[in-house]
């Protein structure tokens, strides 16, 4: 849904409901960012402390197993936003509207919720972590994992798994490639191959665990060089914790060299020894290694466009799928060698 489609008089019945004048200066804070979801947020200056204000559409909500964004989840996560709050992990506390958890809003064809949270200030964004923050990304995902093995109300969560996310890559993708020329079709065949050798290689995982299930660079909040909290309901479900630590080795190591994702050692260290460092993250039940070749080698950002390219039902240019899929595996490659190197011998 395009973020146009919030008519004024819809924001200003939202404020009025959270007991905030009608004529409140607004910043949209995420007019260009690519979310594929277009639930758009506010900036809201109350006069006294500022909150943001997210809709969050009744729509599909999940890539696997096309999982709904129903109230009934929405819940859940808000419980689980309550739940880190008596915790005390950094993570912005709810405003509550004067008729329940959030208020509901209709923008065209869809039907929203409006949820209120505390701002939290931090500094613009970062375009590559440092050492300091990898370590701060680390150590904050041990202890939202530590906050989660005492709350207990996770009925109604939907499940993040990345085993699972990889089946289903693998899948679309192979079914997508019958008829194909051959050149692509063997492209296309030993990703995915590879894709299920690690997969049966990693064994089955439980996601009975809830986490933030989305805790890559933009979400964590960063102030004079340090993480200082994590922001975002979105993607809060039930995970396995090695299979979501995987995913945030790979968001804290890269750099981009010559429009490239490098992975570096030293972060990927970092963001292992930071979640190492406090006793939540002592134990890593799964093999690391092999999940992070998983998280950087199905990424949506390669399997979108390729799925996209393969359904057209038009010729596949072969020298960009080619350049695609083996930028991907050489990142996701590198990562599976730093991370063998560093867990080796450990548990």
């Amino acid at each position: 849904m395009a973020i146009s489609a919030i008519a004024p008089e819809v924001l200003q019945h939202i404020l009025s409901e959270y007991g905030i004048p009608a004529d409140s200066a607004t910043t949209l804070l995420n007019l260009d960012d690519g979310d594929h979801h277009h639930d758009p947020a506010w900036r809201v200056d109350t006069g006294g402390d500022p909150m943001v204000l997210r809709l969050i559409a009744e729509r599909e909500w999940s890539w696997l197993g096309h999982q709904w964004y129903s109230d009934e989840l929405l819940s859940a996560q808000l419980r689980f936003v309550d739940h880190l709050q008596q915790r005390r992990i950094p993570f912005p506390a709810r405003r509550v509207p004067s008729g329940g958890e959030w208020v509901v809003a209709h923008g065209a064809d869809t039907r929203y919720r409006a949820v209120g949270f505390e701002w939290l200030p931090a500094d613009p964004g970062i375009e590559t972590p440092t050492e300091a923050i990898a370590h701060g990304a680390g150590r904050l995902l041990a202890s939202l994992h530590g906050a989660a093995t005492d709350f207990t109300r996770t009925e109604g969560l939907g499940t993040e798994s990345l085993l699972g996310w990889a089946r289903q890559v693998a899948d679309e993708l192979s079914a997508l490639t019958v008829g194909v020329p051959a050149t692509i079709g063997r492209i296309m065949s030993r990703h995915v191959d590879d894709i299920r050798r690690q997969v049966d290689s990693v064994g089955e995982l439980s996601c009975r665990l809830a986490g933030h299930g989305d805790l890559n660079v933009p979400n964590v909040l960063i102030r004079r060089g340090a993480v200082v909290g994590a922001v975002d309901i979105g993607r809060i479900a039930l995970i396995d914790p090695t299979e979501e630590l995987a995913n945030v080795v790979r968001w804290f190591s890269e750099r981009k060299i010559d429009g490239k994702r490098v992975p570096e050692p030293a972060l990927a260290a970092a963001v292992v020894a930071g979640y190492r460092s406090t006793s939540a993250g002592q134990a890593i039940s799964a093999p690391l290694p092999e999940l992070t070749w998983l998280s950087a080698a199905t990424a949506p950002h390669l399997f979108f466009p390729v799925r996209k390219a393969l359904a057209a039902g038009t010729a596949v240019d072969e020298d960009w799928l080619a350049a695609r899929i083996d930028a991907r595996r050489t990142e996701a490659d590198r990562l599976r060698d730093i991370m063998r190197a560093l867990t080796r011998g450990r548990a």
